[in-house]
């Protein structure tokens, strides 16, 4: 049966009480890790998820919280002799970053014991996973190039939403984004299921979006500890429980 685990849910700032923003979808057939921040390692083991069964790996962006467990996650590969195939899936300039990084982490792909292999992206191209998963990503405006920062090569400054489509559903995942207009950049597309961040973005914003694309389940993610009260109480007082939910840490919906 298809599901979703939220494995974290936090923002980038360090919670005691959940892990920065992952989610894992399981597929049947496959299955699709988003982002790996400090302690995604630990979070699988705690939602007994064997490091060895994933996949297929996404990452939507280069900030630490959702990105820098990786180095982490492939050791604890090695460590359980791993001898399957990885697929990471990123954004096409990201892919010689995190080759040097697990590299800087002695994660070399001639000594690891499996293979790792690398699917640059672009843009609003539509990928397969296999013949029932694909997906397509668009920029975001979470990472703008800032005029202090003009040395550094345009490339780096790429921040990515996520549309995945199987045959059951479309999922659409915001990852971090900035404007409301992130919320709609798949617009043209039907969505079952919205997976928005909370942190950057505004509660009235969201709840438009949800008024226009009508998904049969909304998930906030990516909010901080002490923003999670007012969060509720907007959905309690909304009266918009059946349709938006707050993940949490653990949270398992089957799709």
């Amino acid at each position: 049966m298809n599901k979703i685990i939220f494995l974290g849910t936090a923002s980038g700032k360090t919670s005691l009480e959940r892990n920065h923003t992952s989610i894992y979808f399981d597929f049947g057939s496959t299955n699709l890790l988003i982002d790996c921040g400090d302690g995604i390692s630990k979070s699988l083991l705690k939602n007994e998820i064997n490091f060895n069964s994933i996949k297929n790996i996404f990452i939507s962006h280069l900030h630490a919280d959702h990105f820098a467990g990786i180095a982490s996650l492939i050791t604890q590969m090695k460590l359980e002799n791993r001898n399957e195939e990885l697929n990471i899936h990123v954004y096409k300039s990201f892919v010689d970053t995190i080759k040097f990084f697990l590299n800087s982490t002695y994660m070399f792909e001639e000594s690891i014991g499996f293979k790792i292999s690398y699917h640059p992206l672009e843009f609003n191209i539509e990928n397969s996973i296999n013949d029932e998963v694909g997906f397509i990503i668009k920029k975001n405006s979470h990472i703008n190039k800032k005029e202090e920062l003009k040395y550094y090569p345009d490339s780096l400054f790429n921040s990515s939403s996520i549309l995945i489509k199987n045959n059951i559903q479309n999922i659409f995942y915001t990852s971090d984004i900035a404007s409301k207009e992130d919320l709609f950049l798949f617009k043209d597309d039907k969505i079952d299921i919205l997976i928005s961040e909370s942190m950057h973005i505004s509660l009235e914003n969201i709840y438009d979006a949800v008024k226009i694309h009508n998904p049969q389940k909304t998930f906030l993610v990516h909010y901080n500890d002490e923003d999670k009260t007012k969060i509720f109480n907007w959905i309690k007082i909304n009266q918009l429980s059946e349709k938006i939910i707050l993940a949490k840490d653990d949270l398992n919906y089957t799709i």
